[in-house]
């Protein structure tokens, strides 16, 4: 695990916000040698899905966030992403019911499930539809 008390705080990764050894180990800026990826961002809060999708930005990723289930689909359609972070809970088409639609477009996408309030049968659900994280 990386030491992240000595690092300022814009630099350290969000394993030190939740404690998890599961977390995405990404870049610290634009800068580092660590490839760019793709990344589908889809989540009904405005405030969030702006402030992640600067997030994964700063940090040289391209990121397409957008608000919902429907708009999700019509954006694989038209591009090809590596990763896909999904908001469990959104109205219309939630992130459990999005998630084989998405794999339908690209079996090989990597999708992780993002809640603020996780439940069990949720995360199995997301697991069994294909999630590689919850």
């Amino acid at each position: 695990m990386t030491n992240l008390r000595n690092q300022p705080r814009d630099q350290a990764s969000s394993k030190s916000d939740r404690g998890g050894e599961n977390e995405l180990d990404l870049p610290k800026d634009a800068d580092s040698d660590q490839a760019a990826i793709d990344l589908l961002l889809v989540d009904d809060e405005d405030d969030f899905r702006e402030t992640a999708a600067d997030y994964f930005r700063r940090r040289g990723h391209r990121v397409k966030a957008v608000a919902s289930g429907k708009e999700a689909i019509a954006a694989m359609r038209a591009q090809q992403f590596e990763v896909a972070v999904l908001d469990v809970h959104m109205p219309e088409l939630d992130g459990v019911t999005l998630l084989p639609h998405l794999l339908e477009e690209d079996e090989e996408l990597q999708v992780l499930m993002l809640t603020g309030g996780a439940t069990v049968d949720t995360a199995v659900a997301s697991m069994k539809a294909g999630a590689v994280d919850y």
